[in-house]
């Protein structure tokens, strides 16, 4: 066997060495939780199990540990607005923590009857805070202030277009109701 041949064998051996070969090093760590109850709490407002439209009831489900709700709503052709549908309060007592929030809708509504869809968002007082657009994706309000023992209310009002054909299902829009004591951008 000539020296370039075994040279070339060599080589293309060390070449499967290398691809084959791999050194893996484990650092410790950990994470602890210490889970809370949420300072933050999602409520029904005054008009969740009220009347609605057609003989139906405005639905406000809040989860078992205030962290979530669900609404249906059945609005119909033009302009309707839910008032006072729900609630998020900071539950701190005073002196405690304060909070920044928004809303993030991540699943909008899309469809040609609906002509606008908005969360509004007012103060204990009924200051006009923000309103986060149902149809577009996006962050909204961030960050609005959210004290000590403050709540803000939240409506609902849905544009359906006259001389559109309703949906046949009904439709979701998600969002998800965001604070945090930084007033930083939250991640997307």
């Amino acid at each position: 066997m000539n020296k370039s041949r075994l040279i070339t064998i060599l080589a293309i051996l060390a070449l499967f060495a290398l691809v084959g070969t791999a050194t893996f090093v484990y650092l410790p760590g950990n994470v602890t939780l210490s889970p809370v109850n949420p300072p933050v709490e999602i409520r029904p407002g005054g008009n969740a199990g009220g009347a609605d439209l057609a003989g139906n009831t405005i639905t406000v489900t809040v989860g078992a540990n205030k962290s979530s709700v669900s609404m249906t709503l059945h609005p119909t052709y033009q302009i309707t607005y839910y008032h006072n549908v729900t609630v998020v309060k900071n539950i701190q007592p005073p002196n405690g923590d304060n909070y920044w929030f928004g809303i993030n809708v991540s699943t909008p509504l899309n469809h040609p009857a609906i002509q606008a869809a908005w969360v509004k968002v007012f103060d204990s007082v009924g200051n006009f805070l923000f309103q986060a657009d149902l149809t577009t994706a996006g962050l909204y309000g961030w960050p609005t202030a959210l004290n000590d023992g403050q709540w803000v209310r939240i409506d609902v009002v849905i544009v359906i277009q006259e001389g559109q054909k309703l949906p046949a299902a009904p439709l979701t829009a998600t969002f998800q109701i965001v604070y945090s004591p930084q007033n930083s951008v939250p991640p997307p």
